[in-house]
């Protein structure tokens, strides 16, 4: 019950979101004028999208009582759900903190820092329900190795929606710090976000196991009295 609480809750907040998004952001501010699809250029409407999509199956989850057999809904929220929405936090409160105008050029952008159940929605929220997740479900770390190649393979994905949309929309970037750097200084950029998303895996690994212990080895204990 309490998962199905929490859950819904989270889907609740990121619906409401989805809403101030739509509410706020003209088309005309978006990424390729007039089309929505473009908000996919910003890494927080990523993430956006995949928090709403992992609470929404949560929720189905527990209702269905599929919880111990659902591999790939436990995989997906520990190898990229949880730690994207944590580098999100991490990237957009660190480099507001830093530079302001590496996020934000103009009023549009700036509504959104000013407008805090918005902003809080977008860049807060993400890294708690990462944390309230590792709480609610009791489960061992996956392989380091599959989580680096699913993260890898998420942010090159990425990157080359950054470029299609740099493409279709005749030269935005989603991010002014993008604009501000060349070619090496992107390169460099894309591996700190890289690094910066592996190490908000480590974060919520290392607080799964603070919290219930190495659950693999205690999974072998088990299997050898069986």
């Amino acid at each position: 019950m309490i998962k199905l609480l929490v859950h819904s809750a989270l889907l609740a907040g990121f619906l409401h979101t989805w809403y101030l998004d739509y509410k706020h952001l003209p088309p005309s501010a978006l990424l390729v004028k007039d089309q929505p699809l473009s908000r996919l250029g910003w890494l927080t409407m990523v993430d956006m999208t995949l928090q709403t999509i992992y609470h929404f199956v949560a929720i189905l989850v527990v209702l269905f009582g599929c919880q111990d057999s659902c591999r790939r809904f436990k995989f997906f929220g520990q190898a990229l759900v949880g730690p994207i929405g944590l580098a999100v936090a991490v990237l957009f409160w660190g480099l507001w903190t830093f530079d302001p105008h590496t996020l934000a050029k103009d009023a549009t952008a700036m509504k959104l820092i000013e407008n805090w159940p918005w902003n809080h929605g977008l860049h807060t929220l993400p890294a708690l329900s990462a944390f309230v997740d590792v709480l609610l479900w009791r489960r061992p770390n996956p392989n380091f190795s599959c989580v680096f190649k699913t993260i890898f393979g998420f942010v090159l994905i990425y990157i080359g929606d950054i470029y299609l949309i740099n493409y279709l929309s005749g030269g935005n970037w989603p991010y002014p710090i993008l604009a501000q750097l060349d070619t090496v200084g992107r390169i460099v950029f894309y591996a700190f976000a890289i690094s910066i998303v592996l190490a908000s895996y480590g974060v919520l690994a290392l607080f799964n196991r603070i919290v219930y212990g190495d659950l693999s080895e205690t999974e072998k204990e088990k299997k050898k009295k069986q």
